[in-house]
């Protein structure tokens, strides 16, 4: 898979905007295009991060065809 584009970054790493194409080796690009708007940094409630019940974790075999076969074991 090859993209291409253009990525804005504020200082501190958040990606604010995105402008660009993805290629997989296999089938039609997709423009993909996205942009942030009224961002505040500040604390967040752990409770967001917490996975939803009945959450199952796909094997990274099952991802490979679905990202072009670019998927990496850990």
């Amino acid at each position: 898979t090859e993209i291409d584009g253009w990525l804005w970054r504020t200082a501190e790493g958040i990606v604010m905007k995105l402008d660009g194409t993805v290629r997989p080796k296999r089938g039609k690009p997709t423009s993909v295009a996205m942009t942030l708007s009224n961002v505040k940094k500040a604390p967040q409630n752990a409770s967001l991060f917490e996975l939803p019940d009945g959450l199952v974790k796909l094997p990274t075999e099952a991802l490979q065809p679905l990202l072009g076969g670019i998927a990496k074991s850990n």
